[in-house]
């Protein structure tokens, strides 16, 4: 019986032992990625272009500033003065990219063994607005992304994990290549331009919780492998 007590006792130290190590690690888990937003791709474009933005008139654009009290106004503008210089002076030109967006696929192709992404076209572009400015995000080389390729298993995979659309949440990680300090006129809107290098590109179910197909795991048979995050 005391043999048994000790026995009991010791396997209770060993997973309380244990516990510390798994909390630690619980805490190091990666976490998804942050879309990049609209102030951070009009900053990288003043940056890109060398140009420094008129922080004040940011601010006093915004419309917070707008419905705040006159009397906090002042400091409205003396705290996010300070933040906004620090962050742009901080800002990389190379500082990576993440966009968010949902896209449709074609039906699955068994002859080319692969989905077309309509939306991918050499005109395609990302539009940012920030403070009433249109920035045009242009993915480099967008058309090797526009066939993706995957056997029939990863296929029925990824549908189930779409939309009655065959619409799923893209994730496009990109890298700033360069910027024109010259609008363009894209139809009726004149748009600041930018151009970014595709690093990488993530299909994720409809709901955004899971990753599905990576673009930066392909095997031998050109396929991009499974990474299902259940």
């Amino acid at each position: 019986m005391r043999q048994r007590h000790t026995l009991f006792a010791l396997t209770l130290l060993l997973c309380l032992l244990a516990l510390p190590a798994l909390t630690v690690q619980a805490q190091y888990l990666p976490q998804k990625p942050v879309a990049t937003k609209p102030v951070q791709i009009a900053m990288l474009y003043q940056k890109l272009t060398r140009q420094r933005p008129d922080f004040r008139e940011w601010i006093e654009q915004s419309s917070d500033y707008i419905a705040a009290d006159m009397y906090d106004r002042a400091e409205m503008v003396k705290s996010r003065l300070d933040e906004m210089q620090e962050t742009y002076n901080m800002l990389m030109p190379n500082e990576p990219i993440m966009l968010e967006a949902q896209i449709e696929l074609t039906a699955y192709s068994r002859l080319k063994k692969g989905f077309m992404v309509p939306m991918f076209t050499p005109l395609t572009f990302f539009n940012y607005v920030y403070m009433g400015e249109n920035y045009a995000l242009v993915p480099h080389k967008i058309m090797q992304y526009q066939w993706l390729h995957m056997n029939e298993t990863l296929a029925a995979i990824l549908l189930k994990e779409s939309d009655a659309q065959h619409r799923v949440k893209m994730r496009l990680h990109m890298k700033p290549l360069t910027a024109d300090r010259k609008p363009v006129q894209i139809g009726p809107q004149t748009y600041k331009p930018l151009m970014a290098d595709i690093t990488a590109l993530e299909l994720w179910s409809d709901d955004g919780q899971r990753l599905v197909w990576d673009s930066r795991k392909i095997d031998k048979n050109d396929n991009a492998l499974l990474e299902l995050r259940r």
